[in-house]
């Protein structure tokens, strides 16, 4: 476990907690107002990293072939919700926030942490007026249908799926001339709207503080229940779930130094840093593990501590029977969840 501890998450809406509505200013305590500058750079990314141990991280999975993940650190992007450095440091929930569903796993799995709250279709959730922060991210799930091509059925396992660097919307771009072309033939429909296709949801999750780090972990990760397409699938808990979705998430910390991240998954798992692919674990497999040490890469991310990048975590759940998600960081969060300009469903 990593020694260094997380500052705050922000969440860019109002929320309730015990009755009380939060909405501050400000993202980490630890951050002044002059080190609000997020910033991007090019250059080589370095080895890519295909299994390590490590201690604190990402981690997503699922129990039966059934997770995708990517998570990108990258700069140079604005939040829906204001500046990341807006003033006075928030609140850390400790204990499950009003409304939040909490995690579950099967005895057999890790100890489930934190928890997540279905906020409503992408359509009908506005822009917030103003930055309310804590240890609370927002994401973007869009359910998809198996007769999708890329869903529902066994895909087979390797590197090079996506090209190193991330397109200028800030989504993971597949590569042309990658082997094995069947695996993945739609990946245009993941991470955007499509009408006939599939259907966005904000969710926001709740990382719970553990002892110096923040964990968000489920074996039994299945936000889109009972919303979205009717199609459901057995569960390795014996019931039925609603599988078959894709998780986005942007946000940013602030680099300060000894920061790592461990990333698990049964199925894809791509990792990017200031745009630029550090982690390939790509295709419908069993679990297995790739890290970053963000010290080791630095000069090659181009990253210096003491100053803010974006970091965008792309996730899909791709085959039943399981579903496991898995958040474990020491990261001091600056932004808390925005939804891209062009991802905004406007009435």
């Amino acid at each position: 476990m990593l020694e260094r501890n997380l500052a705050h998450f922000c969440l860019f809406s109002t929320f309730t907690l015990g009755g009380a509505l939060l909405a501050t200013n400000g993202c980490s305590s630890s951050q002044a107002a002059s080190d609000s500058q997020v910033t991007s750079n090019g250059g080589s990314a370095g080895a890519i990293a295909t299994s390590s141990g490590g201690a604190a991280g990402l981690s997503v999975g699922d129990g039966n072939g059934g997770s995708a993940v990517m998570l990108n650190i990258a700069g140079d992007t604005q939040s829906m919700g204001g500046a990341p450095d807006a003033g006075k440091p928030a609140e850390i929930f400790t204990t499950l926030p009003e409304g939040f569903t909490a995690s579950q796993s099967l005895p057999t799995d890790e100890a489930p942490r934190g928890g997540y709250k279905l906020i409503g279709p992408l359509a009908d959730v506005a822009p917030p007026a103003s930055d309310a922060c804590a240890n609370i991210l927002r994401a973007v799930v869009r359910d998809f249908q198996d007769s999708h091509v890329d869903f529902g059925e066994q895909k087979g396992a390797g590197m090079g799926f996506l090209l190193e660097a991330l397109g200028d919307d800030r989504k993971p771009v597949l590569n042309p001339v990658r082997t094995a072309q069947n695996d993945i033939m739609s990946f245009g429909d993941w991470y955007h709207n499509v009408d006939g296709v599939n259907l966005p949801f904000v969710v926001d999750f709740w990382i719970e503080p553990v002892n110096g780090t923040y964990i968000f972990s489920s074996g039994l990760f299945f936000p889109l229940d009972g919303v979205g397409y009717p199609e459901t699938a057995q569960g390795h808990d014996g019931k039925q779930h609603s599988f078959l979705f894709t998780t986005e998430l942007h946000t940013s910390f602030k680099y300060q130094g000894q920061e790592k991240f461990l990333f698990r998954g049964d199925d894809d798992v791509w990792v990017f840093v200031n745009g630029h692919l550090v982690v390939d674990l790509g295709g419908v497999h069993g679990p297995e593990e790739g890290s970053v040490d963000l010290d080791a890469q630095a000069a090659a991310l181009g990253i210096v501590v003491g100053t803010s990048y974006h970091l965008d975590l792309f996730h899909a759940e791709r085959k039943p029977a399981g579903s496991n998600f898995r958040i474990e960081t020491t990261l001091d969060f600056t932004g808390c969840g925005e939804v891209l300009p062009g991802d905004v469903v406007v009435k």
